[in-house]
């Protein structure tokens, strides 16, 4: 007798440009099962929100500095990496199919939802690294700084707009 409940089902990596993606692993069969997990081990951003998800991203500079002491603020070389924490469902006997559309269709839009995220870092690296060079050696660093608290209320405003993604179908259930 063929067994009705769907395949388990080995989960597509998750792949955002200019991003590496970790996952935190939940496991359940019903919707408020995995809800249950989200809740309890969804990461915390940088701004305090616990979500189901989330993209950390650093960037940072530096310049040469020359035998004398005196530096090369317009050769900086500036650098960003981002992480995108992402939950992966490790999925149970006795998920039905719809529970696994609705799953599927809700990390894709949770994967757009971040994806914003990480265009908008990537978007304004380069012009953190104008704004670097043309900086001061003594200002430099704070001109970046300034930069990066600009980037972060960017993202506020997105999160804002999109409701952390709800408004573009990253709500689980």
């Amino acid at each position: 007798m063929p067994s009705t409940a769907p395949p388990l089902i080995t989960p597509t990596p998750v792949t955002i440009p200019n991003a590496t993606v970790v996952y935190y692993d939940i496991s359940g069969s019903t919707e408020n099962e995995l809800r249950d997990q989200l809740d309890v081990s969804g990461p915390v951003g940088y701004d305090a929100y616990k979500g189901d998800s989330t993209t950390r991203w650093y960037i940072t500079w530096h310049w040469p500095i020359n035998q004398d002491g005196s530096c090369q603020i317009d050769q900086a070389i500036v650098s960003y990496e981002i992480t995108v924490i992402f939950p992966r469902w490790k999925q149970t006997e006795g998920a039905s199919a719809r529970l696994v559309a609705r799953w599927e269709e809700y990390t894709a839009a949770l994967i757009e939802h971040e994806k914003g995220h990480v265009d908008l870092v990537v978007f304004n690296v380069p012009k953190v690294a104008e704004a670097v060079k043309g900086a001061s050696c003594e200002t430099a660093n704070a001109v970046g700084e300034m930069m990066l608290a600009k980037i972060r209320k960017q993202e506020v405003q997105y999160d804002a707009t999109t409701i952390h993604g709800a408004t573009q179908g990253a709500r689980f259930p």
